[in-house]
């Protein structure tokens, strides 16, 4: 699927994805857009609502299924899994800041989720770290472009 091809709606399906555990990069679809000649402000506000939906996602998808027994079925290590639990233990809702580093955030967000986390909370700050992403990422490309 051509992402760029289908506008703003590939960008909005394309970042929600990639919040969620598909394993590819929601910036490729965004620069592509804005090297095509989209609109920035408007792709900001798109790729923002569209990877946090997808954040919501997989938050709703850890408030069904418990952090741990989903890690033991995937065959991750105890110590992995403990390790996770003590930076949860640690850093709690912040966590959700942090929601668009490619796999951890998912696994955060997930986290979040499993710990039935406050989703008020959670959402806005994933809604607050994706925004300062993508508003960096376009600055980043508007300032070389």
């Amino acid at each position: 699927m051509d992402w760029i091809e289908l506008g703003y709606i590939g960008l909005f399906l394309g970042t929600l994805l990639a919040a969620t555990i598909l394993p590819f990069s929601s910036e490729f679809i965004l620069t592509g857009l804005l090297i095509a000649g989209f609109e920035p402000f408007l792709c900001f506000l798109v790729a923002t609502s569209g990877n946090t939906l997808g954040s919501t996602i997989t938050y709703g998808m850890g408030r069904l299924i418990k952090y741990e027994e989903a890690l033991q079925k995937l065959k991750i290590k105890q110590s992995s899994i403990d390790r996770s639990m003590h930076f949860f233990n640690k850093y709690g809702v912040w966590i959700a800041l942090f929601s668009w580093v490619p796999i951890l955030g998912d696994a955060g967000t997930f986290l979040l989720g499993s710990n039935k986390v406050n989703f008020i909370k959670t959402m806005t700050l994933v809604l607050i770290g994706k925004a300062i992403r993508f508003a960096i990422v376009i600055f980043i490309f508007l300032w070389f472009a």
